[in-house]
């Protein structure tokens, strides 16, 4: 029953979202650390 209760709880989800200039070419395996990376220089506005 205890997992009953922990599913029911409230949750926050946080998002951002970024313009960019161009298509970042990244593959699954993409840590957020190389999204980072491949977005440096590219973000128009957040």
């Amino acid at each position: 029953m205890e997992d009953l209760a922990l599913s029911l709880r409230t949750h926050r989800y946080f998002f951002k979202l970024y313009a960019l200039d161009n298509t970042l070419n990244l593959n699954s395996s993409a840590t957020a650390v190389d999204i980072e990376k491949a977005m440096d220089g590219h973000i128009l506005d957040n």
